[in-house]
């Protein structure tokens, strides 16, 4: 028996994201690395912009909608690391977005 296959859940099906993401953390990352970095290109090419304050205005209150109005906090601890994959997942976004303007200046 392998390591991947003591870490994947049987319950799961093998197209299950979290599943994908147990067997091999640098491809889920990697994943969600390049769909935030088509966000971005989307978002600068419709010409939207960014700065770091509304940037960090997002982020906050991502976590804030996750974790308190969503009821992730309920959840204990497995609600706050959702709340704090899907902040990732928008810092991911807007420093993507952030990135591309600076290249552009």
């Amino acid at each position: 028996m392998t390591e991947s296959d003591d870490m994947r859940n049987p319950s799961r099906s093998e197209d299950d994201p979290l599943n994908i993401a147990m067997q091999s953390p640098h491809i889920f990352l990697s994943d969600r690395l390049a769909q935030s970095y088509t966000w971005a290109v989307a978002k600068r090419g419709a010409g939207d912009s960014t700065n770091m304050i509304s940037m960090m205005g997002c982020i906050f209150w991502t976590f804030i909608r996750e974790y308190i109005f969503r009821g992730r906090v309920l959840k204990g601890r497995q609600g706050l690391a959702y709340a704090v994959f899907c902040t990732q997942d928008v810092f991911f976004k807007y420093a993507n977005l952030y990135t591309l303007e600076d290249k552009e200046s």
